[in-house]
C-alpha cells in the first residue's frame, strides 16, 4: 500500500479579503500603512481604497517623531524627522516649500504652523505637501511679526487633510509673548478672514490645548489659573475660570532659583499641570568645548486637577506610571508606553522652545553661544535622572536655529516632497 501524503495549502496572503485588509489597517500607525502598500499589488490597491474612503479614519495613535535641522548649510529648510519606533531619520528637502523666512511656532496633529517676518501664516503638512493659508498675524496689530507668537495649536486636523475625521469647523490658537497692547490669546476659525483676540488684558499665558473630548480651549495663565473657551461660536465665550484656590501652594524654593514655564497636559481624562524649572547660567558642553549653553533644564513637578468642598486645587502627581508626555512647541502628548514600548515610561520627552532668544547674537569673546534649540532631553520622573534625547549623539551640529519639535506624523500619502 502506498501512503500518499498531502500537500498543504499554500497560504495566499494577497486573497485576503478586502473587509480583513482593513481590520488589520486599522490598528497600523500611517508608517506602517506605507509598508502595507509595498507588500503586493493586491494590498497597494486596499490599502488605497482604505484610505479614499470616505470613513477613512487613523484611529491608531501615533509616536511622535523628531524633527530637527537637515544638517546641509546650502538647504536651510531640509528637515529630518527622527522616529523613535525604528531609530531611523527620513529626510524632506524644502520642507517648508517657497516660504522663504519660514519660522515654526506649532505643531498639532501633524501639520506645522508656519509664520514669517512680514505677518504671513500657514498651515504645512511636511510630509504631503499640503498646505493651508491662514490671514496674516498682522490682523491683530500692524506690527506684529513671527517674534511675537509663543505657541500655536489646532483644535483638530485641517479640513483639506484625507481624514474624514479632520473638523470642518476647526480653530487655530495662538498665545502671544506679553505686550500691554494687545491680549496675549488669538484665535482663526475656518473660513474666517482675520484672527480674533481674546483673553483678559494683561494676563500672561503659558500654554493652551484644544480639550479631546468638549473641543474647548483650555488656556493656562502664570497663576496657574485655567480659562476654558468655547471658539466655535461667533464670539469667544469664557465657559470656566478655574482659579486654584490654594495657588500658592505649587510655590517652593525653587521658584526662586529658576524659570518656570508651565504646561497644561490631557492624560487618560486628566487634566496635567507640568512645570519645568530652568536654570539660567553658562554651562559649558563637555563634547563641544565651543559651545556654551546660557540655560538648561533642570527638573520636572507634576500636578493633577482635583476638586475639593472649597473649589479647585493643584495635587501634586509622583509618578506619570505607563505613560510618557511630550513637551515643546507641540501641542502636549500623553501616550502609553505599553502601547508604544519605544517610548521611556514614567518620563518626560522635551524640547527647548524658548525661541525670543535671538539665534544671531552667537559669539561671546571666543567662545560661541547655543541661544534656542538647544535644550532637549528626557527626564525620568521617578529617578528624577535627565538623559539625553535618544537621537542626541547622532546630530552632526549643534542645534541653535531653527529649534527642534515633536510632530505627530500624517504620511499616509507619502513623502510627496522629500526623500
Amino acid at each position: 500500500m502506498v501512503i500518499t501524503q498531502k500537500r498543504r495549502p499554500r497560504s495566499r496572503w494577497s486573497e485576503l479579503p478586502t473587509e480583513l485588509l482593513e481590520l488589520i489597517m486599522k490598528k497600523l500607525a500611517s508608517v506602517d500603512i506605507l509598508r502595507f502598500e509595498a507588500v503586493c499589488s493586491c494590498w497597494n490597491q486596499a490599502a488605497k481604497s482604505y484610505i479614499s474612503a470616505p470613513y477613512f479614519t487613523l484611529d491608531m495613535p501615533q509616536t511622535p517623531w523628531l524633527m530637527i535641522p537637515g544638517g546641509e548649510e546650502n538647504h536651510v529648510h531640509t528637515r529630518r524627522f527622527f522616529n523613535l519606533a525604528e531609530f531611523k531619520y527620513y529626510t524632506i528637502k524644502n520642507a517648508f516649500g517657497d516660504i522663504p523666512d519660514a519660522w515654526c511656532v506649532g505643531s498639532s496633529h501633524g501639520w506645522l504652523v508656519l509664520t514669517e517676518e512680514k505677518g504671513t501664516a500657514c498651515l504645512l503638512n511636511p510630509f504631503s505637501g499640503d498646505r493651508i493659508e491662514l490671514p496674516s498675524i498682522r490682523t491683530l496689530h500692524p506690527v506684529i511679526s513671527k517674534d511675537y507668537i509663543a505657541k500655536a495649536v489646532t483644535s483638530s486636523k485641517p479640513p483639506s487633510s484625507s481624514s474624514s475625521s479632520s473638523s470642518k469647523d476647526f480653530v487655530v490658537a495662538i498665545i502671544l509673548y506679553s505686550n500691554t497692547w494687545i491680549t496675549q490669546l488669538a484665535f482663526h476659525r475656518h473660513g474666517d478672514d482675520a484672527w480674533t483676540g481674546f483673553g483678559q488684558k494683561g494676563t500672561v499665558y503659558h500654554d493652551g490645548m484644544f480639550h479631546s473630548t468638549s473641543g474647548h480651549f483650555f488656556a493656562l495663565a502664570t497663576d496657574c489659573s485655567v480659562e476654558v473657551w468655547d471658539l466655535r461660536k461667533c464670539f469667544p465665550i469664557k465657559t470656566l475660570h478655574l482659579q486654584p484656590f490654594r495657588h500658592r501652594q505649587l510655590n517652593n524654593d525653587d521658584d526662586f532659583k529658576f524659570d518656570i514655564q508651565n504646561y497644561l497636559v490631557e492624560s487618560l481624562g486628566e487634566i496635567l499641570l507640568v512645570r519645568r524649572f530652568i536654570v539660567t547660567k553658562i554651562f559649558y558642553h563637555k563634547d563641544l568645548p565651543d559651545v556654551i549653553r546660557p540655560y538648561k533644564t533642570s527638573h520636572f513637578y507634576i500636578y493633577r486637577q482635583k476638586s475639593t468642598s472649597l473649589g479647585f486645587e493643584w495635587e501634586k502627581v509622583e509618578s506619570l506610571h505607563n505613560r510618557a508626555v511630550f513637551l515643546g512647541g507641540n501641542h502636549s502628548m500623553s501616550l502609553s508606553s505599553q502601547n508604544f514600548p519605544e517610548c521611556e515610561e514614567n518620563s518626560i520627552y522635551f524640547t527647548d522652545h524658548r525661541w525670543e532668544m535671538n539665534p544671531n547674537k552667537c559669539l561671546s569673546g571666543k567662545k560661541r553661544i547655543g541661544y534656542g534649540g538647544h535644550d532637549l532631553g528626557v527626564y525620568n520622573v521617578k529617578d528624577n535622572i535627565m538623559k539625553p534625547m535618544p537621537c542626541y549623539l547622532t546630530f552632526d551640529r549643534w542645534i541653535i536655529n531653527p529649534p527642534p519639535f515633536w510632530i505627530v506624523p500624517d504620511i499616509i500619502h507619502g513623502f510627496g516632497n522629500g526623500s
